[in-house]
């Protein structure tokens, strides 16, 4: 009998209240190795500069926007550069889908382990650059490096299956689904996560009401929307505030390539665009990006996000000018001001959102 208490009583903490459990979760944005022979392939440490902003924390999360594979599958030759000589009209295809195919080898995935990451989205409309066993081999190769995944999988059931962690049977689940596809959509042994515009408003609030029956939290990051486009439509912002009511307790989004601004959702936070965080081109407001932080937490209270904040990264240190580099002082500050200002589209609470020295805090009223 006291063997089966004792253990209770310690959960239960001082006068029998609930003890905190608290999980930590970090998020970037969309990470690209680039091209086979691109500069970003061979980056020994491409995250020394941030790494510190989340090192340590239970989740640790990227959109990894590229398939891994021990050689690239698809679009492997040079093409005919269409822009300097007469194309005909399959060369011109070959040409432009070529520039837009990526690729990456498995040693990159360790870089990520290294530092610190600890789960990669999967679900992106580059998902299948290197064809369907590209899409397999990705996977593979993230379970060797010791990563985990979701939005990917050799069934459609396995895509849609979301990551959950655990935590003194405290669980957070991450719902990773992409509305954008380059190619049509295989049915051919590998698959992806998708919802498009307008089944997405009853799809994806469903699937987070069913998963909130099992677990305390629920974060969606989706792959959607125009890239390099700071504003957001307003059937993106309604899918969101769709989320909200289903449950979802923090959304984070993807694509755009550059920042979109963070919103209240009655007491969800949602980030509607991290940004590039790791890519090969990066110009202008592409070179703005950062890393989100919450931390779910559960006890006699109840279940809330606290500590909710943006730490602003620019894309543009290293050697190459892109890799992604922590900052302080007035570089942060400019870029912590347009954010608030990329924020305004969503009518947020008065103090919503408040630079605290070099961090945006977000205050979601827990």
């Amino acid at each position: 009998m006291h063997r089966i208490l004792l253990p209770l009583l310690l959960m239960l903490g001082p006068a029998g209240a609930a003890a905190e459990v608290r999980i930590t979760f970090s998020a970037v944005g969309d990470v690209n190795f680039g091209r086979p022979k691109s500069a970003l392939q061979n980056i020994t440490a491409p995250f020394a500069q941030v790494d510190h902003l989340w090192k340590g924390r239970d989740i640790v999360y990227c959109n990894l926007e590229t398939p891994v594979s021990v050689a690239p599958y698809r679009n492997v030759k040079a093409p005919r550069d269409c822009r300097k000589e007469t194309c005909t009209q399959a060369q011109q295809t070959y040409f432009y889908w070529y520039n837009l195919t990526f690729w990456t080898r498995p040693a990159n995935l360790l870089r990520l382990k290294n530092a610190g990451f600890t789960l990669m989205g999967t679900a992106n409309n580059h998902v299948e650059d290197q064809g369907p066993q590209g899409l397999l081999d990705t996977i593979t190769h993230i379970k060797a490096a010791g990563l985990f995944h979701a939005g990917t999988g050799a069934t459609e059931a396995e895509a849609w299956t979301p990551y959950i962690f655990e935590k003194q049977g405290v669980k957070v689940a991450v719902l990773i689904v992409t509305a954008l596809h380059n190619l049509p959509v295989s049915r051919k042994g590998a698959f992806f996560a998708v919802s498009e515009h307008p089944a997405w408003n009853t799809e994806l609030p469903a699937r987070v009401r069913d998963l909130k029956k099992r677990v305390d939290f629920v974060v969606v990051a989706l792959h959607y929307g125009k890239e390099l486009e700071t504003r957001t439509l307003a059937l993106e912002r309604k899918l969101v505030e769709n989320l909200e009511a289903a449950g979802c307790d923090l959304f984070i989004g993807g694509h755009p390539h550059v920042l979109r601004g963070i919103a209240v959702h009655r007491k969800m936070p949602a980030f509607y665009s991290m940004g590039n965080f790791l890519f090969l081109i990066n110009a202008g407001a592409r070179v703005e990006t950062g890393v989100a932080a919450a931390d779910f937490v559960k006890d006699a209270r109840g279940r809330r996000v606290e500590n909710v904040m943006f730490h602003p990264v620019l894309a543009n240190g290293g050697a190459l000018g892109n890799l992604p580099r922590a900052v302080t002082g007035s570089s942060a500050k400019r870029v912590l001001i347009n954010v608030k200002y990329y924020s305004k589209q969503f009518g947020n609470p008065a103090g919503a959102l408040e630079i605290d020295g070099d961090r945006l805090l977000v205050k979601t009223g827990n």
